[in-house]
């Protein structure tokens, strides 16, 4: 009996010994096959970070020379790791300068479309590595970000109530309104007057601060009589010259800008008449406090010159209550209101 269980623990030893190798190889062999699928996991997971620059529009063919190589500088920024704008995987357009010359680079991605102007070739680079630059959250320590210890990644604590100091409506929230910005105004004007009918042309200068969706400002004007509607004497002639203030409310600011103006005003209303018989004119001259109403609408030209077209009206509440017949009883009724319209060009001196 027990020369037998030495004869099994024999054998088995045997078996073990020639099983051996080939368990060894299988082992190796199941780790060189995971091996390799952990490398090709890894070339996938590489190739899906590859950076992908911007790509040039098929309309950019026929740019010209200078603006193809801003474009080309541009497209080769965005092929570099590690900035805002880096691999943006979006398509870049340069639109050829217009008559003003200025070109227009147009950048498309997933999150849409992007149109700026573009005045110089220089401004290529800049302008759209900022249209492509993306934001990232900033990660302060939990003793600057207010956030408790061991509080999660992007947490935001509370911000008092609007009133307190700290809240919403606190001097850093103020800090982001827009500032004033000072408006200088040259316009050419046609109205039409009465009680004595007549058109008149003139020439206007105004200028203007806008505080938000407020303005205020100056403004002075001269108008003279082209042609009279009714019968006049010979040789008569009609002018006005006037000087006010101005307020305004803005109702619109885009894609026109309009704006509804208060206008007080001090008139001065001249008229005159010279008859062959007579050794001396006749002249007549009247000092009228004026109300006035104004709407304007602004369509900007470029950054800081602005196309603008008014209509206005004025009246003197004088008239209401007392006769408006000249000094020298030969010659019409002075004018009490005028109404009409303006156009001319709008400078913006300070932003």
């Amino acid at each position: 009996m027990l020369g037998r269980r030495c004869l099994l623990g024999a054998a088995l030893a045997a078996g073990a010994v020639a099983v051996s190798p080939g368990s060894a190889g299988a082992t190796e062999h199941a780790s060189e096959r995971a091996s390799e699928r952990a490398s090709e996991r890894a070339s996938e997971r590489a190739s899906e970070r590859e950076c992908q620059a911007a790509r040039r529009g098929m309309e950019t063919a026929f740019l010209p020379a200078r603006w193809q190589a801003a474009l080309d500088a541009l497209i080769a920024a965005t092929a570099y790791e590690g900035q805002p704008w880096s691999c943006p995987d979006a398509r870049v357009s340069l639109v050829p300068p217009d008559d003003r010359g200025l070109a227009q680079l147009e950048v498309e991605d997933a999150s849409g479309v992007r149109r700026r102007p573009v005045a110089s070739p220089a401004d290529v680079v800049p302008l759209g590595e900022a249209m492509m630059a993306r934001t990232f959250p900033l990660q302060l320590p939990p003793d600057l970000s207010g956030a408790p210890p061991g509080a999660p990644p992007g947490f935001a604590p509370a911000l008092p109530p609007p009133g307190v100091p700290g809240g919403p409506d606190a001097a850093s929230g103020a800090a982001a309104k827009p500032g004033p910005s000072l408006l200088v105004d040259f316009l050419v004007g046609s109205r039409v007057t009465g009680p004595t009918h007549a058109v008149l042309m003139g020439a206007e200068v105004r200028t203007t601060a806008v505080f938000d969706r407020w303005s205020a400002g100056l403004m002075a004007r001269y108008d003279s009589a082209i042609a009279y509607l009714q019968p006049v004497p010979p040789q008569f002639s009609l002018a006005s010259v006037s000087l006010g203030l101005t307020g305004g409310f803005r109702l619109l600011a885009a894609p026109v800008e309009l704006t509804l103006a208060v206008e007080p005003s001090l008139a001065v209303l001249l008229v005159s008449d010279q008859r062959p018989d007579m050794p001396d004119p006749d002249v007549d001259t009247k000092v009228d406090m004026r109300l006035g109403g104004r709407l304007a609408a602004a369509i900007p030209l470029t950054p800081r010159i602005r196309a603008v077209c008014a209509l206005g009206g004025e009246g003197a509440p004088e008239a209401l209550f007392s006769d408006r017949h000249s000094r020298q009883r030969e010659l019409p009724s002075l004018p009490s209101y005028m109404a009409g319209l303006s156009v001319g060009v709008e400078l913006v001196a300070i932003r």
